[in-house]
């Protein structure tokens, strides 16, 4: 999978005809990967209740309320 999402961005950026999509594209793989490792990380220290309380907690701070 690792493989898979690395060849597309590369692709991404090799297709890319001007400065403005390539930085999408960069910004938008890099968003990612932080927001995975995040994720990754508060499993992995929190388990699964740390992951929906932080799930929810972003739930309810973007909510219009």
């Amino acid at each position: 999978l690792l493989v898979f999402v690395l060849y597309t961005i590369i692709r991404g950026l090799l297709r890319a005809e001007n400065k403005e999509a390539k930085k999408r594209i960069i910004k938008g793989a890099g968003m990612s990967i932080v927001g995975v490792g995040i994720i990754i990380a508060v499993f992995h220290f929190f388990g699964g209740v740390g992951l929906i309380g932080v799930i929810g907690g972003g739930l309810w701070a973007v909510s219009e309320r």
